[in-house]
Order: C-alpha cells, then structure tokens, then sequence
C-alpha cells in the first residue's frame, strides 16, 4: 500500500496521466510570483533549447 498522499499511476491510461501533468504545471503558484511552474522553466531555457523541444513532434 502507498503511503498516505502518494498516488499511484501505473493503473490509469497514459492519456489521462498527461492531461493531470498539463493542468498541475498550468496552475500560478504563489510561490512562483503567480506564475506557472510551465512559464518559470521556459524562463530558464534558451530559444535553441526551445526549438529543440518543439522539433521533437
């Protein structure tokens, strides 16, 4: 058994496990300066990097 808190993932669809990640890493964070997990690591890469991750599709 999981300890109290910890979800496991394994059983759900992959596609449903992407959509959670998508909406937790779009949500301010107070501690962010309300701003998204998703907007502070795009602050901490390069355009180059950028385009690399957009390549990937």
């Amino acid at each position: 058994m999981a300890p109290y808190g910890v979800i496991d993932f394994h059983h759900l669809p992959d596609v449903l496990v992407t959509q959670l990640i998508h909406r937790r890493n779009n949500i301010p964070r107070k501690l962010l300066n309300y701003r998204t997990p998703f907007e502070v690591f795009l602050s901490h890469i390069t355009d180059e990097e950028i385009s690399i991750f957009s390549n990937l599709n």
